[in-house]
């Protein structure tokens, strides 16, 4: 025959500890009246490292410039430097792959809105080392960046 199950829970005010009264009848029929057990029920909070809030509070520039920081690209560019070798520097590797990311960043669908971003933006084209709107890479130069592989 079941017994119906009378629980009872008080929580200390200190920590998350939950303390369970038992007036019920156990397995063999004896009853525990008044008898406690301690839960852990301990809850640890959480620490955020990252919260969405603060990288939507930043602007463009702000968040670009942490892309940037935290870009795991170093193998990537030395390998694309060491490729190029003793060629033209017209355009440096790193400029170019930055400029990139902040196509995508920017949310630029073509290469040429990128560019266009870069003619108009001083700050931007600044961050990337072209100091002037001549120094903004042709389309041509993306393009044959991009298909190496």
């Amino acid at each position: 025959m079941l017994k119906r199950r009378n629980l009872h829970r008080d929580y200390c005010s200190i920590g998350k500890i939950a303390i369970e009264r038992k007036e019920q009848a156990g397995k063999d029929g004896l009853l525990f009246s008044g008898s406690t057990t301690i839960l852990s029920l301990f809850i640890i909070p959480q620490q955020t490292f990252f919260e969405w809030t603060d990288l939507e509070k930043l602007g463009d520039l702000e968040r670009l410039q942490l892309v940037l920081e935290h870009m795991p690209d170093e193998k990537l560019m030395q390998t694309l430097e060491k490729q190029r070798g003793k060629g033209r520097n017209d355009y440096p590797v790193r400029a170019v792959w930055n400029s990139i990311l902040a196509g995508i960043i920017y949310q630029h669908p073509t290469i040429e809105s990128l560019r266009r971003e870069l003619s108009r933006n001083g700050q931007l084209r600044f961050m990337f080392g072209f100091r002037s709107k001549k120094q903004i890479p042709a389309a041509d130069v993306y393009s044959r960046f991009l298909k190496k592989r």
